[in-house]
């Protein structure tokens, strides 16, 4: 049985409500991101690309700790995440001690 954190439930819920953008490149062509989430595994130059981004916006990256973005988020080589709703960002943040760290 593998344990879910409230961080990934509420990463479930913007998946199955349709409030998240998946990728790197979708991501920075985005207007409607509120949290950023990315695998531990992003490469140096595609985690570079995504902090350039999240300064010139003013938005907060954060990095998953122990598992890998795939597992979490159930979907293949997927290593950066945007959630589009507010409510669910800030639900994701409130609950992801032990789950996140803020790049």
């Amino acid at each position: 049985m593998q344990i879910t954190s409230k961080a990934e439930t509420y990463i479930g819920f913007s998946i199955k409500s349709g409030k998240i953008v998946w990728g790197l490149d979708n991501l920075t062509n985005s207007r409607k991101v509120k949290l950023i989430i990315a695998c531990k595994t992003l490469s140096e130059n595609s985690e570079s690309k995504l902090l350039n981004y999240a300064n010139d916006k003013g938005l907060i990256v954060y990095k998953l700790i122990d598992k890998t973005l795939d597992a979490v988020v159930n979907k293949t080589n997927c290593k950066v995440i945007g959630l589009t709703d507010k409510n669910l960002a800030k639900a994701v943040i409130d609950n992801s001690q032990d789950f996140l760290k803020r790049v």
